[in-house]
């Protein structure tokens, strides 16, 4: 009942505000949540007679389905049609979504329901798609983070090697945090746990100095050398800029298409800076 009333509430406001708005955009995306229930959601941005930038979530709903380029079109074209405002008036239709097969091929097809004028792909995912396939250029680079993530997962998943980094971080007068465990559909989820690491970086030189295992049967192995943790806080202040430039380009409060030459330039100046630093740590490039 409450969710009816609040859709009545959208259909009002979008029966108010699009009157002589040329054009709207839809964002979609289809995915998992943790207890395994998928969901598709569908959302509208548009720019009123009187430069008001809105953004409004429409549907979020179950979709059980096989995730084909058929069946994802058939939801968004049902969520859509929910809203006769949208539909009623002459206006072009936008569509971004992730450069995922199935959602290029979805808004591709022709549909008698909802005619897409044109599909984007977000940047953002593009970028945080590039950075993950980055490491295949940088085998090095690809082996310290697998490196890093083998930590976070031991000291997650053994309540003695994490209190035993506590006591080796506690040594040295640091906090002991729980290292954040990257997730490859969480953008950004890398850098966080670098920086995780690197905020405890002389703990876990103690434990790896003092405990004298450094066979992979023990948290020690994977700990970084001191080397590595030089390129740990050179590959970090780079993927910082990438998380700023993540946000800055997925803001829903102001536009966005005219900053994404001007991001994409700072990170190419940003990386080779930091590339040149990381050299200088011995073996490995980043």
């Amino acid at each position: 009942k409450v969710y009816d009333n609040l859709r009545e509430d959208v259909k009002d406001e979008l029966s108010r505000d699009l009157k002589g708005v040329e054009a709207v955009t839809f964002t979609t995306d289809g995915w998992t949540a943790p207890n395994g229930d998928p969901y598709i959601s569908l959302s509208v941005q548009y720019i009123t007679t009187d430069f008001q930038l809105k953004c409004i979530a429409l549907e979020i709903q179950n979709f059980t389905e096989r995730h084909s380029a058929a069946n994802i079109r058939g939801a968004f074209d049902e969520m859509v049609g929910k809203y006769e405002a949208i539909n009623a008036n002459n206006l072009r239709k936008y569509c971004v979504t992730d450069a995922a097969n199935n959602m290029r091929a979805a808004m591709c097809k022709a549909s008698e329901a909802t005619k897409i004028d044109e599909h984007l792909t977000c940047i953002a995912h593009i970028l945080n798609t590039c950075l993950r396939h980055a490491s295949d250029k940088q085998p090095a680079i690809g082996v310290l983070i697998q490196k890093c993530k083998q930590l976070a997962r031991r000291t997650h998943q053994s309540h003695a090697d994490h209190k035993d980094l506590v006591k080796w971080c506690k040594e040295v007068n640091i906090k002991a945090l729980k290292i954040v465990q990257p997730c490859d559909t969480r953008w950004n989820s890398v850098q966080m746990m670098i920086a995780s690491i690197l905020k405890m970086k002389n703990g876990l030189l103690m434990a790896k100095a003092k405990t004298g295992t450094f066979e992979e049967e023990h948290y020690t192995g994977f700990i970084p050398s001191p080397e590595e943790f030089v390129v740990l806080k050179c590959l970090n202040n780079f993927l910082v800029k990438i998380r700023d430039v993540s946000e800055k380009l997925s803001s829903d409060k102001n536009p966005t298409s005219h900053l994404v030459m001007p991001c994409l330039r700072t990170i190419d100046i940003v990386s080779k800076s930091i590339s040149r630093i990381a050299n200088e740590a011995g073996n490995y490039a980043a």
